[in-house]
């Protein structure tokens, strides 16, 4: 999956490569990063705080907090944080260019920097350009799920990867449970040694801890 990423960021605009690089690497949904703010962007920390998401409703798109209904932020690695500062600098040079205040309240995705991105545009611009690059089988929400699968197989604590994708650790257990590695193979051995009235060896610390 991940050359795939890189082949369709290879054939995208530098503005949706943008876009791609974040939804691989945080597993954001596409209404979460379509109403991302710079004002949510802290480069110097490397960190996006999601706090809202653009949905569809009966009168159109509206203005919403996320699906989890909280605020969280994430952290950037080093290649994320760079392209997010390179495409900082492209929106600060459209604003100049069409004479609008470029600002905290400036959305990250958009066309004058003044409106974000359309919901639908996204998922059409993935189309196009994954088709481009002859990774038409790959859907732009996939890079969320990969983003999780690969996290959780890496030994990525749950709640870290709960935290990234802004959702609950019991929905990432019921939905991913699969890529966790090891976690039924063993918990399969412990239950046949616990037959075979095998003993099982314990933290030293947590011999006095039956009150749990």
């Amino acid at each position: 999956m991940e050359d795939d990423v890189r082949a369709v960021e290879e054939v995208s605009t530098p503005e949706f490569a943008t876009f791609i690089q974040l939804a691989a690497t945080i597993g954001a949904r596409r209404g979460t990063l379509v109403a991302l703010r710079w004002g949510d962007v802290d480069l110097e920390r490397a960190t996006v705080t999601f706090s809202r998401s653009i949905a569809e409703s009966e009168d159109g798109t509206v203005e919403k907090g996320t699906k989890s209904d909280r605020t969280y932020s994430v952290t950037l690695g080093p290649d994320t944080k760079e392209m997010l500062a390179i495409h900082a600098g492209r929106s600060r040079e459209r604003a100049a260019a069409v004479g609008v205040e470029f600002g905290r309240s400036s959305f990250v995705f958009s066309d004058d920097v003044v409106s974000h991105w359309s919901l639908a545009w996204p998922s059409h611009a993935w189309q196009r350009f994954s088709a481009r690059a002859g990774i038409a089988r790959v859907r732009l929400h996939d890079l969320r799920h990969t983003a999780a699968s690969q996290m959780l197989m890496a030994g990525v604590p749950i709640s870290v990867v709960a935290e990234r994708l802004g959702c609950t650790e019991g929905n990432i257990l019921r939905t991913y449970r699969h890529f966790i590695p090891g976690s039924d193979h063993e918990a399969a051995e412990l239950m046949d040694r616990l037959m075979r009235g095998t003993s099982i060896s314990r933290p030293a610390n947590s011999s006095e801890a039956g009150a749990a």
